[in-house]
């Protein structure tokens, strides 16, 4: 998860600096590969939360991710427009980063409640 975070997070903050074209798509690849570390940690830790209820679980996951793909778009056409480009993607990089930290987190308290 931190790692996952953390090169989402670099990865974006490269792509707000005012790269190449050649540059920036190697920056989103990153950025695919650090969401991809995240989301598939997030996504497996949903369906073993309650094994009676997997399929509730699996499918609130799916509409909370949904939603946010579709507010992601109006939140940055809003930020952009009051801000510019670069601070709504910094942000982003931020947010990420501090998602990455606090699951992580979230996730060392959970095991350790479940061995004792």
């Amino acid at each position: 998860m931190r790692i996952g975070g953390f090169l989402a997070a670099f990865s974006l903050t490269g792509a707000a600096l005012s790269l190449t074209w050649q540059q920036q798509a190697i920056a989103f690849g990153f950025v695919g590969i650090g969401f991809f570390m995240v989301h598939n940690s997030l996504q497996a830790i949903g369906t073993e939360l309650s094994p009676s209820a997997r399929g509730s679980g699996v499918a609130l996951f799916a509409c909370i991710f949904f939603l946010g793909q579709a507010a992601g778009p109006v939140i940055y056409r809003i930020a952009f427009a009051a801000f510019g480009d670069t601070i709504p993607i910094l942000a982003g990089a931020a947010i990420l980063a501090a998602l990455g930290l606090w699951i992580a987190a979230r996730l060392q308290t959970l095991d350790r409640a479940q061995v004792a």
